[in-house]
């Protein structure tokens, strides 16, 4: 069996969401095939990606955009905790208390909503990656870019005052959340 065509077979089964052991049985029974009739894989099988879709094997729902966001959650809450510690300790440095203004909170928000894009739209911008690296590296760095000038103009832009609470209650707060993880999203092992 050609290894080119064996290799794109995986990738894609994998993008796909399958697990390792269905996707090693289908390929044993395309290499099976294949030296039994004396046929090139393309041949017999057509694409390796066509042919992969077909099948329609079970997908491990573990690997689900649903099941990859929900597993964020843990992670979006340390961010949360890390924004507010952050904030919380250049107020205790400067003056008396911690402003928090449209322009910060939007700052945390556009993060997470990355954060879910990527994992909503997991499988398209790993396809991309796979097969168009170069596309995927140039969308990469403009997207970077964008989410960046967004939160600048934001911090920039937004910067009255809408809640003042203590530093202290800020960095206390920030640092429980980033220490205890409030329990979210954690598994026994």
């Amino acid at each position: 069996m050609d290894e080119e065509w064996a290799e794109s077979f995986v990738v894609e089964q994998r993008l796909l969401g399958v697990e390792g052991a269905h996707i090693g049985a289908a390929l044993s029974e395309v290499e099976s095939h294949c030296s039994e009739n004396g046929q090139s894989a393309q041949l017999a099988f057509g694409t390796p990606v066509e042919y992969a879709r077909s099948l329609q094997l079970p997908v491990n729902l573990e690997h689900s955009p649903q099941a990859v966001t929900r597993s964020l959650v843990p992670i979006m809450v340390q961010v949360l905790g890390m924004y507010l510690l952050n904030w919380s300790f250049e107020a205790a440095l400067r003056g008396p208390g911690l402003e928090i203004t449209a322009g910060r909170l939007l700052i945390p928000a556009v993060s997470l909503l990355a954060m879910v894009a990527i994992a909503r739209f997991a499988e398209p911008v790993l396809r991309t990656v796979v097969y168009h690296p170069t596309v995927a590296g140039i969308r990469a760095w403009l997207t970077f870019f964008a989410v960046a000038a967004i939160c600048v103009a934001a911090f920039t832009s937004l910067d009255e005052a809408i809640w003042r609470v203590s530093a202290g209650w800020g960095l206390a707060a920030g640092a429980a959340v980033l220490t205890g993880r409030c329990g979210v999203g954690d598994r026994a092992p």
